[in-house]
């Protein structure tokens, strides 16, 4: 009896080590995306709607699809973002530009490429100064990144397809920026 009662123990206890060792190894595979490039930034004195409008500006005068998905959330009164901008070119360059946290006056702007990595260190150089020449903002951190042809997968799926249905679902809003019934 008590070997039976150990034993049956000894193989839920084992069957939950499988589990979580299974888990783990699913996570470790799990390939992370990284940012080629994220720039922290500040702008104290900066009105974060005038940074909102220099960015939505500047990312369509780059040729990017632009969501400003802060504004909406504000619009329907659930923003938790003062700014929070996402966009995407036809070569599948993203940039996510979002306030960190809401009303500080620190934003973050996230670039990434279609992996593998391929630097872009011409246009990089336009976001940090785009960054530099708006309002009183400053860059107080900036991190390279690169993502290894493993992380592709990742990339449409995280990337590509959450914008694209991000996008089908802005279309859907009418012209005021409601849901049509």
């Amino acid at each position: 009896m008590f070997f039976r009662k150990w034993n049956k123990g000894f193989i839920l206890f084992l069957s939950a080590v499988i589990v979580v060792f299974l888990a783990v190894k699913e996570a470790e595979s799990e390939l992370i995306l990284s940012s080629d490039l994220t720039l922290h930034f500040a702008c104290p004195s900066s009105h974060d709607h005038d940074l909102e409008r220099a960015a939505v500006k500047f990312l369509k005068d780059a040729e990017f699809r632009v969501i400003n998905e802060g504004k909406i959330l504000r619009d329907h009164g659930s923003g938790v973002f003062d700014i929070y901008i996402i966009a995407m070119d036809n070569e599948k360059r993203s940039i996510e530009i979002l306030s960190l946290p809401p009303r500080s006056k620190s934003y973050m702007l996230n670039f990434i490429t279609k992996p593998p990595t391929i630097r872009d260190r011409q246009f990089e150089k336009k976001l940090e100064d785009f960054i530099k020449t708006t309002d009183d903002c400053e860059i107080t951190q900036v991190t390279k990144n690169e993502n290894g042809a493993d992380k592709a997968a990742n990339f449409e799926k995280y990337i590509v397809d959450r914008f694209n249905t991000l996008q089908a679902e802005v279309d859907q809003l009418d012209p005021n920026g409601n849901t049509p019934r």
